[in-house]
């Protein structure tokens, strides 16, 4: 079973957005992992250290999740969480290119340093 994160670093939904096409969608990914992984709003909830009312604004679409709180709630059901950059037009006509995955990624092979982004999620 995955660790609970602690609550002081979970600042997890605590503010709602205007409900879009693309919070639609992260809403219901999120959805179909947690029930995929067989839990209830309510446990995923204690994993992440939040209310069960934050994880139903969240599939509902009423809330922007940032990546840092995307890679938790992926954690908390044992998964991982891939981002890909594609067109918006294949984005448009695919889905929202954010999804959860069960197996581990491959660590990318750069051809140099340069390439690498300098980023740590």
């Amino acid at each position: 079973m995955p660790p609970k994160v602690p609550s002081d670093t979970m600042n997890v939904m605590s503010s709602a957005s205007p409900t879009t096409e693309n919070t639609l969608r992260i809403g219901k990914y999120v959805r179909e992992a947690r029930e995929a992984a067989g839990l209830s709003q309510r446990q995923l909830a204690d994993r992440l250290g939040c209310q069960q009312p934050a994880i139903s604004r969240l599939e509902a679409g009423g809330v922007a999740p940032g990546v840092v709180t995307l890679n938790r709630i992926a954690s908390a059901l044992g998964l991982e969480l891939e981002i890909g950059m594609v067109s918006r037009d294949r984005a448009l006509s695919t889905g929202l290119p954010v999804r959860f995955r069960a197996e581990p990624l491959a660590e990318p092979v750069w051809r140099s340093s340069r390439e690498r982004p300098n980023v740590r999620l």
